[in-house]
C-alpha cells in the first residue's frame, strides 16, 4: 500500500532532519572542544619543579584548603621571602591557636609568636575563589602590596591566577602551587578521584573566563 506524502510534509521532515544534524554536529564540536580545553588544561598545570624559589614578593596569600597550603604560607614567612601573609576564608572557628597548632604541626613554630602580631592576617570573609581575590585586593591596598604570591593547589592555580588578575590589575601574581598528595597529578586518568576533581575545577574555570570576559564587555555587571 502507497502512503501519500505531501510536498509540504517532506519539506518539514527534510527541515527536522537538517535542525537534528545541526544540534548533532554543534554537540559533537562542544564535546570535543571541552575535551581538547580539558587536556590542555591539565598539562598546562604547574609540576613541583615550579616553586618559585628565590622569587622575592612582598607578600603572600593563602588560599584555604587544606593544611598544606596553610603551612607552606608560614613557610614563606618564616623563611624571610615575604613580610605579609594573608590567609584568605578561613572559617570562623579558626584562630591564631589553631595556625599555632599547625605551625607547630610543620615545626615552623619558632618565630610564629612575633609574626602572628605583626605579619599574619586572617582573613574571615572570602566564601569562594571570587571572595578570596576581593578579600586579597582590600589588603594589598591596605598594606601597599605591589607583588602576592598566590598559594593554592596546583589544580585550582589557573582560576585563582584569573580571579585574582582581575581583582587586581594593577599587582603582580605570582603562582606559588602546592601539590597534595592525594592527587595524582601525573596519572589523573587511572584515579577517578582525581579525574573528577579535574574536570569540576575546569568546568569551573570555563565558568569563570565566562563571567570575567562578560564584565570586561559590561562593566555593570561586576558586583
Amino acid at each position: 500500500m502507497r502512503v501519500f506524502v505531501s510536498k509540504r510534509q517532506r519539506k518539514k521532515r527534510a527541515q527536522r532532519r537538517l535542525i537534528l544534524g545541526l544540534i548533532a554536529v554543534l554537540l559533537v564540536a562542544a564535546i570535543g572542544g571541552w575535551l581538547y580545553g580539558f587536556i590542555a588544561y591539565v598539562k598546562a598545570m604547574p609540576q613541583p619543579d615550579h616553586r618559585q624559589q628565590g622569587v622575592t614578593s612582598g607578600a603572600a596569600v593563602v588560599l584555604t584548603g587544606g593544611p598544606l597550603r596553610v603551612t607552606s604560607g608560614l613557610a614563606l614567612l618564616t623563611s624571610g621571602q615575604i613580610e605579609q601573609l594573608l590567609i584568605s576564608g578561613v572559617h570562623a572557628d579558626f584562630s591564631t591557636r589553631s595556625l599555632t597548632a599547625i605551625a607547630r604541626g610543620a615545626k615552623l613554630d619558632t618565630k610564629l609568636d612575633r609574626l602572628i602580631s605583626c605579619c599574619i592576617t586572617l582573613g574571615y570573609a572570602a566564601h569562594d575563589t571570587v571572595g578570596n581575590a576581593k578579600e586579597t585586593a582590600l589588603w594589598a591596598a591596605l598594606y601597599e602590596v605591589t607583588s602576592v604570591r598566590v598559594v593554592t593547589a596546583q589544580y585550582h592555580m589557573a582560576r585563582a591566577l584569573l580571579e585574582f588578575d582581575a581583582a587586581m590589575p594593577h599587582v603582580a601574581i605570582i603562582a606559588d602551587p602546592v601539590f597534595p598528595p592525594d592527587v595524582k597529578q601525573d596519572t589523573w586518568y587511572r584515579w577517578p578521584g582525581t579525574l573528577f576533581l579535574f574536570t569540576q575545577e575546569y568546568s569551573k574555570l570555563q565558568l569563570a573566563r565566562l563571567r570575567v570576559r562578560l564584565q570586561q564587555l559590561l562593566p555593570n555587571l561586576r558586583s
